[in-house]
C-alpha cells in the first residue's frame, strides 16, 4: 500500500474543500478553513489527544487570544465549556496549537507567529514529573509547540516566507518561542535543521539549545504526509502534567504594563477593610527593583531579622536568588528587643 499516495489524495480533498469553503465565505455563509484541518486531524492523531478551538488560559496570565486549532491531552485536561462556541483550555494540558491561514502573506505569517509567541509565554517554566518504569523524575517543563498552516502562498514563495521567519526570529530573546513548523499545503514545509548534524530540530526547547537554522523543503504533493509525521513527533515528545485548577483560584490582574496577584489582599492593623496597591505604586516598586539584584531566602531573613539569634546563627547555604527587597528608605531590620517589646505588649 502506498501511504504517500493516500496522503496525496487527502491533500487534494482538503484543497477542494478549502476552495469550496472560500466560495461559500464569499457568498456570506460560514465556511471555515480551520474546520477542514480539524476534521482531518481528529481521524488521524492518537485517541489520547483532543482537537478543539477557543481560548487558552494560564495561572499567571490574565487573558489570551482566540486560537484556531488546539491540541490537548485528554488524559489530563478537558476544556472548560462555556457554551457551544466558547471553550477554554488550561495551558498546562495543551500540547500545541496550529494557526490556520487561507493564503500565507508576510503579514499573515507574522500574525500567526505573534500568536504562537503569546501562547508559549503562557506556559509556566517549572518542573513536571515523568515516570519511567519504577522511577519518577522531575524534568523542566518543555514549551509546547506552535505551527502555522496555510492552504496556499500569497504573491510570494516558500523561500521568501523562510526569510520572513528568520527576520521575525532575530527579534526574539528566546528562540524556543518561535513556530516549530510553517506548512503550506502542496508546497512544502519550513522547519529548523541542526547546522552540525543537519538533523531536524522540532521540539521547542531544542530550538533554543541547539545551533540551528530555518530551511524550506519543497515536498510538493507529499507535504501533508511530512506535516503529519512531524506533528505526531511533536505530540508524543511534548511532556505535560496533570492540570491543577487550584492554581486558578486566585486570578492575576493586569495593572498598567504589569501582571500582578495578591495586590488586593492588604489590611491595615485594626482595620477590617481590605486595601489594594495602585498601578502607580507597583510601577514605582518595579523600577526601583530593576537596578538591584535578587536575594536568596536566607539573605532576606538576615536583612529583615538581623537581631534574631535563630536567623543570625544560620549556617545553611543561601540557595538561589528568588526575591527582591523593596527598601528605598534603607530602613533597619527587626531587632530582638523590638520583638520582645511587641510580644510583651500583647501579653499585658
Amino acid at each position: 500500500m502506498n501511504v504517500l499516495r493516500l496522503f496525496s489524495a487527502s491533500a487534494k480533498t482538503m484543497l477542494a474543500e478549502f476552495e469550496q469553503s472560500a466560495h461559500y465565505s464569499h457568498e456570506g455563509t460560514n465556511g471555515s478553513v480551520e474546520d477542514i484541518l480539524k476534521e482531518f486531524l481528529r481521524d488521524r492523531i492518537p485517541a489520547r489527544f483532543g482537537v478543539g478551538n477557543g481560548q487558552i488560559i494560564g495561572p499567571s496570565i490574565p487573558d489570551s487570544r482566540q486560537t484556531d486549532v488546539i491540541l490537548y491531552d485528554t488524559n489530563i485536561c478537558a476544556p472548560i465549556i462555556v457554551d457551544a462556541s466558547a471553550q477554554i483550555y488550561p495551558v498546562e494540558g495543551v500540547s500545541g496549537i496550529i494557526e490556520v491561514k487561507s493564503s500565507l502573506s508576510k503579514a499573515d505569517l507574522c500574525d500567526g507567529l505573534e500568536k504562537i509567541v503569546d501562547f508559549k509565554r503562557l506556559v509556566p517554566r517549572d518542573y513536571v514529573s515523568v515516570r519511567w518504569g519504577m522511577q519518577e523524575w522531575s524534568l523542566p517543563r518543555e514549551r509546547p509547540f506552535g505551527i502555522v498552516f496555510a492552504y496556499s502562498t500569497a504573491d510570494n514563495s516558500l523561500e521568501s516566507l523562510r526569510e520572513d521567519l528568520c527576520e521575525f526570529e532575530a527579534s526574539l530573546e528566546d528562540r524556543s518561542l518561535t513556530a516549530n513548523l510553517v506548512v503550506v499545503l502542496d508546497r512544502g514545509v519550513i522547519l529548523h535543521k541542526n547546522l552540525a548534524t543537519f538533523k531536524d530540530v522540532l521540539v521547542s526547547d531544542a530550538l533554543e539549545q541547539q545551533r540551528c537554522e530555518a530551511i524550506c523543503v519543497k515536498y510538493g504533493h507529499a507535504t501533508l504526509f511530512e506535516f503529519y509525521t512531524m506533528l505526531l513527533h511533536l505530540l508524543i515528545n511534548t511532556q505535560l502534567e496533570v492540570v491543577d485548577l487550584n492554581k486558578y483560584r486566585r486570578p492575576v490582574e493586569r495593572l498598567g504594563k504589569h501582571i500582578v496577584r495578591g495586590h488586593d489582599r492588604l489590611f491595615q492593623v485594626g482595620d477590617a477593610q481590605r486595601d489594594r496597591l495602585t498601578a502607580q505604586f507597583i510601577d514605582a516598586v518595579f523600577k526601583w527593583c530593576e537596578g538591584r539584584r535578587k536575594l536568596s531566602s536566607n539573605e532576606l531573613n538576615r536583612l529583615i531579622l538581623p537581631g534574631i539569634p535563630a536567623v543570625r546563627g544560620r549556617v545553611s547555604s543561601d540557595g538561589p536568588p528568588v526575591i527582591y527587597l523593596y527598601n528605598p528608605d534603607d530602613l533597619p531590620g527587626v531587632t530582638l528587643e523590638a520583638v520582645e517589646g511587641a510580644v510583651g505588649g500583647l501579653l499585658r
